[in-house]
């Protein structure tokens, strides 16, 4: 990193871990059971990954998990540009969507407005701020930390609760970047950037860092 530099510019990219094509959708069948409950799935080898994975065809979907699925792969596929001032000491990350539009047209037959918002992490207070477009929420640091179980030197994992189901993500740091470069997450015993956390929902992976 070089000493002069006033500010990090960095972006990840998230994606949804729910796999689709013209044909139907693919994906952990944990996923399935926790998002698409009223849907029977079937199992095979997922079309990119080595695993067998559930799938369900679009044909066999009525009108409410149509919505369902679209709400889920428009959320869960996100571009995030971020900068860390040194001066300030104050990371700002703005979220913007990511959709196919052509596919949620053509496939799903539903119309999505792109959507954005914005976390601050201000090191100098300790707080994380989420801006949606109508309201705000914030976290001190010390209530949101989470704490990572090592592998080995730059992988690990950490654990997470949705819905009352006890998650394990994966997260893994390079050494040669510093931990202001981090999607939000904070973690109590790290201190490089993060460049991916695989979650059951969504990988995200960092995909550039510039100083200036």
């Amino acid at each position: 990193m070089p000493e002069n530099a006033k500010e990090i510019h960095f972006e990840y990219t998230s994606k949804s871990n729910f796999y689709y094509n013209e044909v139907g959708i693919y994906a952990d069948p944990l996923l399935f059971e926790l998002e698409l409950q009223n849907v029977k799935y079937m199992k095979l080898n997922h079309p990119k990954e080595n695993y067998i994975c559930g799938f369900v065809p679009f044909s066999n979907m009525d009108s409410e998990t149509l919505d369902k699925v679209a709400s889920i792969l428009f959320h869960n596929n996100i571009n995030y540009k971020a900068v860390y001032n040194f001066k300030k000491n104050i990371t700002t990350i703005v979220a913007r969507s990511e959709d196919d539009k052509l596919f949620f047209a053509k496939i799903l037959k539903r119309n999505k407005t792109s959507f954005k918002f914005k976390i601050d992490l201000n090191y100098k207070k300790n707080i994380k701020t989420i801006f949606s477009q109508n309201s705000y929420n914030y976290n001190k640091f010390d209530e949101i930390k989470k704490s990572i179980k090592w592998s080995d030197s730059i992988n690990g994992t950490f654990n997470d609760k949705w819905n009352n189901t006890l998650l394990t993500n994966f997260v893994k740091i390079d050494q040669n970047l510093p931990n202001q470069i981090s999607l939000g997450i904070l973690f109590e015993n790290n201190n490089f950037g993060i460049t991916k956390v695989t979650d059951l929902y969504t990988t995200t992976e960092l995909k550039s860092v510039s100083y200036r």
